[in-house]
């Protein structure tokens, strides 16, 4: 039986994450490989791939879902946020929940969102004063070159916005929170969603992070943030897509 291990590439930066996590945490194995992805993510901004008329960039939306504590979606969310953090702390937004925050946030350059409770963020964006935030995120998904708005009162402007999201959440605090627009007016839709159907190990008590696991993963992330330029699929990998 093919597990979501035995699909990860057998070197490289999502295998060696998944493996230092598996040691300290026993979070569902769904959970170490989207959290790596979204590492990939927030270092990837240099990089860039030609779809049609512009270049498609590596950012993503990560959100993991779960019932309870129980599997450990919080801890994942941090366990990926330490290690951007030893990378360059600048690469991670402050928890704002006003859109002057967001916004103050994109303009300073590429980084991510990292919310271990999605919910609450949710609860926030749709009060009074956030509105629009959820519209002007979905639009800078798509990272164009500028965003640029006008207001009453002041005027936006951000130069090549990108940034990821790496969100945890509870079944219950997310359908309490999710409004129809959310899902109509596409910003869920871009979300990688991760649910995991059960977990694979049991772990009562967490030993030490191995530090030399950890440093060789944040050497990894800053060699990978060292790339820029355009990227073509392999081959193999555009007859297996």
């Amino acid at each position: 039986m093919t597990t979501a291990i035995d699909l990860l590439p057998k070197y490289g930066f999502l295998r060696d994450y998944v493996a230092y996590a598996r040691e300290q945490t026993d979070a569902p194995i769904i959970f170490h490989i989207a959290s790596a992805l979204g590492i990939l993510a927030t270092v990837g901004y240099k990089v860039g791939m030609v779809q049609g008329y512009k270049i498609l960039k590596p950012n993503l939306w990560i959100l993991l879902l779960a019932p309870t504590s129980f599997f450990r979606k919080s801890e994942s969310v941090m366990m990926a946020r330490d290690i951007i953090w030893r990378v360059d702390n600048q690469l991670l937004y402050p928890n704002e929940f006003s859109k002057e925050g967001i916004i103050g946030s994109l303009q300073k350059g590429a980084g991510t969102f990292v919310w271990s409770e999605f919910g609450g963020v949710l609860a926030a964006m749709g009060r009074d004063y956030m509105s629009g935030t959820k519209d002007m995120l979905s639009e800078l998904y798509d990272t164009p070159p500028q965003y640029q708005r006008k207001l009453k009162e002041e005027e936006i402007l951000i130069d090549n916005p990108y940034f990821s999201i790496i969100a945890a959440s509870s079944m219950v605090w997310f359908r309490d929170r999710v409004a129809e627009s959310d899902i109509q007016g596409g910003f869920l839709t871009r979300f990688l969603f991760c649910l995991p159907q059960k977990k694979e190990t049991y772990m009562e008590l967490q030993p030490p992070a191995d530090d030399s696991k950890r440093k060789l993963l944040v050497e990894w992330a800053m060699h990978i943030r060292a790339i820029e330029g355009l990227m073509y699929l392999h081959p193999d990998a555009e007859k297996y897509y």
